[in-house]
């Protein structure tokens, strides 16, 4: 399930903070960096897997550099699902290893033995257990954890509203499906590994958000059809005065009749004088008064390999 195009989040919620993240990842500049292992222990000759070993290195090297141990640790946890999901889909088909099985080995290996000696940070050693899968079910549970905040309706528009809803539906059911193994309550399970991608306690609860999000889309939904019903109400009322215009245009000769009779009516005590401009006067009186319409988101060991030259850069 996580694998279908339908669960791309990346894709379908670009804005959302975590997936900013991982694009920082992708776009490292590598320009003249090559690193040893990548050049000389990775397996390949393929550019594209030095390539992305050397992403692997860089993106390690910047970690190393972060003094910070809250932000190294959980910048840590962004570099390993961004290097699992890498993995997954540059070299398994769905579950299954590829042909380049080895290679995926080694760049493991490589970031491992480099987490190890570099970071040290127990709990993003990571691991090489699983499946595309049920890393990608890791990876998507870790993101809603940090896009939580930023899940809202309130400012946005009804299709990206829906998206949420459907984003957060899919979320619900890898929670509770984990929750059981990785939380005491609103504690971490700390045997069960679980801290790089999941949060116990009750506020992350996805239960509670989607009903938030569905409740938002309502009244998206009940704005939009107001909104509808006054653009119709306000066509209507804009074609009236057109209406009537075209009524006096029609009475118009009528009009012109009876500035012909008027001489006859002269004798009645008529003040106008025969011909004269009060009766062509009348017309353009009650034109002027026409209303006009209106417009209305444990290391494995690698042999022969010197721990101290990991991350070294080639000269």
């Amino acid at each position: 399930m996580a694998l279908s195009p339908d669960n791309n989040w990346e894709k379908h919620l670009p804005d959302l903070s975590s997936y900013k993240k991982y694009k920082e990842l992708d776009n490292v500049v590598i320009g003249e960096y090559s690193n040893n292992y990548c050049k000389e222990s990775l397996g390949s000759t393929d550019e594209v897997d030095k390539t992305f070993c050397n992403k692997i290195a860089k993106n390690l090297s910047a970690l190393k550099n972060e003094n910070d141990m809250k932000k190294r640790k959980y910048g840590c946890y962004y570099f390993n699902h961004w290097l699992y999901d890498n993995i997954g889909k540059k070299y398994y088909k769905g579950n299954d290893k590829g042909e380049k099985d080895k290679v995926s080995q080694n760049l493991f290996n490589f970031a491992s033995l480099a987490i190890s000696q570099h970071i040290l940070i127990p709990s993003c050693n990571g691991n090489t257990f699983g499946n595309p899968e049920e890393w990608k079910e890791e990876k998507d549970l870790h993101d809603y954890f940090e896009n939580h905040k930023d899940i809202k309706c309130n400012d946005s528009d009804k299709s990206k509203c829906e998206k949420y809803v459907n984003y957060v539906t899919y979320i619900k059911t890898l929670y509770e499906k984990k929750k059981e193994k990785c939380c005491y309550g609103e504690e971490l399970d700390e045997d069960e590994f679980c801290e790089p991608y999941f949060k116990c306690e009750s506020t992350y609860n996805p239960k509670d958000l989607l009903t938030k999000l569905q409740k938002e889309l309502q009244a998206l939904e009940k704005k939009l059809e107001a909104g509808g019903a006054e653009e119709t109400l306000q066509a209507e009322k804009s074609e009236k005065p057109g209406s009537e215009k075209s009524g006096q245009e029609e009475t118009k000769p009528e009009r012109a009749g009876q500035e012909k009779t008027k001489p006859e009516n002269a004798e009645a005590g008529a003040s106008s004088p025969k011909g004269g401009d009060g009766a062509s006067a009348k017309p353009s009186e009650e034109e002027s008064g026409a209303t006009q319409p209106g417009a209305r988101t444990p290391a494995p060991a690698i042999p022969n390999l010197k721990w101290q030259n990991l991350l070294q850069q080639n000269p």
